[in-house]
């Protein structure tokens, strides 16, 4: 073995050298296989292929596209906007069947990272990932780097095998950080000859087990590489795996040996008390003299000392032996090897070891531990003003003896602090807690009290001081705010409904989101932003560096603002500001981009977005003039939806969590924005916005994002964006919420669908031309496949069940099919046990199939009659039927199933205030109740209402018309009430038609209302559905109202006598949209209404249902029918 020979130029601070002098050698298990990624349609046409059929493998459970295949231009458009070292693709022949980009590591220059490693299925086992894997080592290696990490998780039992056989290492304590050293070793130019005359990954012997490498070589966490060659060659390196460094080695080549190793006494160094000596010995087994120099330099709070000389000639067979010790300065932070198992310890040295003129980068460092580990609980002490604050000061010994000291707390001097000084004695590895009261005041509001603990140990020179740490309580209103940082380093920034903690470092990026009402957090990397163009995949140097930061606390706002340099574009300056508002449960985050150099910067942007760990149940987007409600376990936004600015009509989405009852929402600005990502499983908006070009001097600011955080309801988070926008959300209507995926059968001429799980109707007396239409709002197409299974006594094209492909199926392009509906035999009017399953690659839906039937051949009758004095007009579908009396407000006056039974209380022709109320009525009533008006019943009986008749469809009825003249504010208003029956079927509907055709906006309550009656029965059971359970209200003698709510807006009436069932449903979803008031035992007033605000010309449209001679549940499946024929 030459030891002087030549030695490679490149060597950079990360201890290694380029490997092979710049150039990457072809191998047996690389050539032929693995090439870079050119960046042209092409080659992302192929990449896109073979994306898409990872679908096909258990590598990635749940799916890979998550339905949302790749293509081209989106693989071509993710590449040009990250940043990443290098992109490698397996290949055989023209085809891609393999991925593996190589990006910067995240907190660590000094290491690569394997972002995306994957195999098509049907070329998994050849070779193409162990291929892919030792490219990105040699590559890692010619840039330099000591290391190169990847994750994956624990029940990947294919891969794991084959990452450790490649060099990576297991991290303990992680679920799964994996790190390979091949690179810094292959780097090392000591090894040089060894790895000229042996392929490293043909020598690499490795003990494979699928469980963390938790080695320890006399107590010291290492890890252990062995290259084994021939006729007794081999390398033995060890790796010191807190300093994330090698330690040691020996080389044993051609006969002759060189061993090297640093060996500390204990891994772990008490911060500010004790030594820790470390012994480096370096072994010369060649037949030949070498001269050797050491050159340590510790980092980190780190101090070394060192006996003895650090140059020497050692002699063959002779070892040379270095004494030191370690000492851990006073101040530093603990490290801890269970949290921070993914954090290289700062507190470490390099030793720069030269050998015959060759060197070598060894690395040995020690976990900085407190002696005696202070800690407060609660870790964060928050208080209202006034309100007394007690902590419990914790102190663990974690010394290898008995410890005797005090604690004394300082500041607040004039406030009475109980244990303000007080003795202990700790046992090893036990642990004392002593209560603390820090009394507050009302001035206290909304800021921080500061005290001090020091921490006194007794010792042979008396008492001495080894902790001088913050005792902070943070003080809060009931609508305050304040940003500060904790003891420990953390950054917060909290109000008194939730508290943003932020990352260790610290970062801008919101690590906590804890939820002071609901006792809920939410973790993972929050509210973050990164400066580009490009944008790192993984890393990158604004995860890597320390930031300025300074906290600014007036009244209730608090602001916390991050400073970052950059130093890939000189002169660049970042600025992140977070900015909490004291009782709004409101965050707004911005970005500042200054230019400080005496260049032009050009190509700038920033990208904002979360990544966390959640229990999201529900998100609301506004897309392309819809509302739209995720809440499919699969399908939870990201990639597949669109991601154009200008498809979000509203820049607000809503996540809301009904396991906790949290919600965290955003609202946004499209200004500069090129691309909007909303993602329900992630609580994440993901905002991409274009940073204009800035000249020497010039700054630009992101656009304001508003996080929401605590329990709004979607339509709070609307109404935010509405008065932040100069728009006001109230005038819109109803709104109804759409779902992520719609299906429905139609008749074949509607282009609109249903409500998913809307009984389809269909005429029994004849063929009725229906289709199937399914809508989603993926961008990108989906494809699948249909079924639709009839119900009993229904056919489809003359079958019991079709199949149809599904094709192109995307937000552009709904799927429509065609098909004849027809009935068997006639029976009953609603028939169930069908289904429509649709399957996709990652989702499968079915959707309950019912039928109602109405029959186009019943005989409808109409007529009038006087009955008192009064004309009454009548319509009659076989037994069943209506009453409607225009002069009577243009009251329905009776509905039901035979002459002799109507479903509501019924006095006509005499109508009188009901019960003890001062309500008039009889059959179902109309409302017209202009704002604030007490009496607006007087007025509308001097309507003069027009009647007509109605038939449509499936319906046929009666409708009244009038223009108010004498209604209290709402005169000149247009109204009209269809009361319709549908043919062959106990349904009823009414329709209320509102026009302003006056200069004014009108506000008013609009609907009808009526004395439920079934079977002639007072008082009834009531059935809805409330906060998404069953409900049942038994009546009492006590009065109560009962409200339906917005999602769920049906009520069932069962008589407690006769046990008839009268079902009542709105159409609309809005809240309060049905009303019951139950007065004591005279039975029960149903009122069905809206609350309308209706500007000059506009239009709104109500309608409700009734339905009878059917059981509680037939209500509830009802509960989503629908009238098309009327909008």
């Amino acid at each position: 073995m030459t030891l002087n020979g030549n030695v490679l130029s490149n060597v950079n601070r990360s201890g290694v050298s380029s490997f092979y002098g710049g150039q990457i050698l072809p191998s047996k298990h690389t050539a032929g296989k693995v090439r870079e990624f050119q960046m042209n349609m092409e080659d992302a046409a192929r990449l896109a292929d073979c994306f898409n059929s990872f679908d096909d493998s258990d590598s990635w459970p749940g799916g890979f596209t998550h339905g949302n295949p790749y293509t081209a231009e989106r693989v071509l458009q993710q590449k040009q906007k990250s940043e990443e070292l290098k992109t490698l693709v397996a290949y055989d022949d023209d085809k891609i069947v393999g991925h593996c980009n190589v990006c910067p590591a995240e907190g660590d220059e000094e290491a690569a990272y394997v972002g995306l490693l994957g195999v098509r299925p049907d070329y998994q086992g050849k070779g193409f990932g162990k291929a892919m894997l030792i490219e990105a080592t040699e590559l890692a290696a010619h840039l330099g780097k000591r290391r190169i990490d990847l994750h994956t998780w624990p029940g990947n039992l294919k891969a794991m095998p084959l990452y450790k056989r490649v060099g990576y290492n297991w991290v303990p304590n992680t679920r799964v950080l994996m790190e390979s050293y091949v690179p810094g070793i292959l780097n090392c130019s000591l090894f040089k000859q060894f790895f000229e005359k042996y392929y490293w990954y043909d020598v690499l012997k490795r003990d494979i087990r699928q469980e963390p490498d938790d080695i320890r070589q006399d107590g010291i966490a290492v890890y252990e590489y062995h290259f084994e060659g021939e006729s007794g060659d081999r390398l033995d390196v060890t790796v010191d795996r807190f300093a994330r460094g090698m330690c040691g080695f020996r080389l044993v080549l051609n006969g002759e040996t060189l061993e090297m190793r640093i060996t500390p006494e204990r891994h772990v160094g008490f911060i500010g008390v004790g030594r820790v000596p470390v012994h480096l010995r370096v072994r010369n087994g060649t037949s030949r003299p070498v001269d050797v120099s050491i050159d340590p330099e510790p980092q980190g709070g780190l101090r070394l000392d060192t006996s003895g000389p650090l140059r020497s000639t050692i002699q063959p067979d002779a070892d040379f032996l270095l004494d030191a010790v370690y000492q851990i300065e006073p101040g530093i932070r603990p490290h801890d090897e269970t949290e921070q198992a993914d954090v290289k310890v700062k507190t470490q040295c390099e030793w720069r070891i030269t050998i015959d003129g060759q060197t070598v980068y060894m690395y040995s460092g020690l976990l900085p531990t407190e002696a005696l580990a202070l800690s407060y609980g609660p870790e964060w002490a928050c208080v209202a003003p006034g309100e007394t604050a007690r902590v419990t000061l914790q102190l663990r010994n974690n010394a290898p003896e008995t410890v005797r000291g005090k604690v004394v707390i300082t500041g607040l001097e004039s406030r009475n602090i109980e244990n303000r000084e007080f003795e202990f004695t700790i046992e090893r590895n036990d642990l004392h807690g002593q209560a603390v009261t820090i009394p507050t005041t009302k001035s206290d509001r909304n800021q921080v009290l500061r005290l001090r603990t020091e921490v006194y140990i007794d010792t042979e020179q008396g008492p001495t001081r080894i902790r001088d740490a913050p005792l902070q309580v943070a003080v809060i209103g009931a609508a305050g705010a304040c940003a500060y940082e904790a003891p420990d380093g953390v950054v917060f920034l909290e109000t008194e409904t939730f508290r943003l903690q932020f990352m260790k470092g610290p970062h801008p990026i919101v690590a906590n989101i804890y939820f002071k009402t609901t006792a809920w957090s939410y973790r993972g990397y929050l509210m973050y932003g990164m400066p580009g163009y490009p944008f790192p995949t993984e890393g990158g140097e604004w995860l890597e560096k320390e930031y300025e930061y300074t906290f600014r606390n007036e009244g209730d706002i608090a602001e916390v603002s991050f400073v970052g340099v950059s130093r890939e574009k000189l002169g660049l300056v970042v600025t992140w500001t977070f900015r909490a508002y004291g009782g709004t449960g409101r965050v707004e985050i911005w970005m500042t981009f200054e230019n400080r150099s005496s260049e032009s910067m050009t190509n700038l942007g920033a990208l904002r977005g979360s990544w966390a760990d959640t229990s999201i149940t529900r998100m609301y987007v506004p897309l392309r003039g819809k509302i739209y409600e995720l809440s499919s376990e699969m399908w939870g936004g990201g990639r597949y939806l669109p991601k154009k600015p200008e498809d979000y009509h509203e820049t607000w989405i809503a996540l809301v969590d009904d396991i906790s009852g949290s919600s965290l929402s955003y609202v946004w600005s499209n200004d500069r924005a090129v691309e909007v990502i909303p993602f329900r499983n992630h609580a994440s908006l993901n905002l991409e916005s274009k940073i204009p070009d800035l000249e020497p001097g010039e700054s630009a600011t992101t656009s304001v994002m508003t996080v929401l955080i605590g329990e709004h309801t979607w339509r709070a988070v609307r109404q935010y964006w509405a008065y932040t926008n100069a728009r006001t959300a109230l005038t819109d209507g109803p709104i109804q919420v759409a779902q992520d995926l719609s299906v429905g059968i139609v008749p074949a001429d509607s282009d609109s669908v249903t409500r998913t799980g809307a009984p389809v109707i269909i005429d029994s007396a004849t063929g009725n031309t229906m289709a199937l239409r399914v809508q989603v709002i993926h961008e990108v197409p989906l494809t699948g496949r249909a079924i639709v299974r009839a119900p009993r006594g229904v056919l489809l094209d003359g079958e019991s069940e079709l199949e149809f492909d599904i094709e192109d199926l995307s937000i552009e392009k709904p799927f429509v099919k065609q098909f004849e509906m027809t009935c068997k035999n006639y029976g009953p009017w609603l028939v169930g046990g069908g289904e429509i399953e649709l399957r996709f690659a990652d989702r499968i839906v079915r959707v309950p199939l019912r039928v109602i039937l109405w029959n186009s051949k019943s005989e409808v009758e109409r007529g009038t009659r006087n009955e008192g004095g009064v004309e009454l007009h009548e319509v009659r579908v076989g037994s069943r039927h209506l009453c409607v009396a225009p002069s009577h407000s243009g009251s329905l006056i009776r509905l039901g199933p035979t002459d002799d039974v109507s479903l509501f209380y019924d006095t006509f022709p005499e109508i009188k205030p009901y019960a003890w109320t001062d309500q008039m009525l009889s059959g179902l009533s109309p409302i017209i109740c202009g704002h604030n008006t007490w009496d607006w019943e007087t007025g509308l009986r001097r309507e003069e209402w027009e009647i007509e008749d109605v038939d449509k469809g499936p319906w046929t009825g009666l409708s009244v018309k009038s223009t108010l003249k004498h209604t209290p504010r709402v005169e000149g208003l247009r109204v009209r009430y269809d009361y319709l029956i549908m043919k062959g079927a106990p349904i009823a509907a009414i329709v209320m038609t509102a026009t302003n055709e006056t200069p004014r906006w009108v506000r008013a309550t609009m609907g009808v209302r009526g004395v439920i009656r079934p079977g002639g029965d007072t008082l009834c059971r009531i059935r809805t559905s409330l906060r998404g359970k069953p409900s049942v209200f038994e009546p009492t003698a006590t009065s109560t109202t009962l409200y339906t709510e917005a999602d769920e807006n049906w009520v069932a009436f069962r008589g407690l006598k006769h046990g008839v069932v009268t079902g009542a449903i709105a159409q609309q979803r809005l809240p309060a949209e049905i009303r019951v008031d139950h007065i004591g035992d005279h039975g029960h007033i149903l009122q069905m209404s809206s609350r309308l605000l209706l500007r000059p010309g506009e239009e709104a449209r109500r309608v409700w249902f009734v339905v009878w001679d059917c059981s509680e549940d037939v209500v509830e499946t009802l509960k989503t029918i629908q009238m098309t024929l009327f909008v």
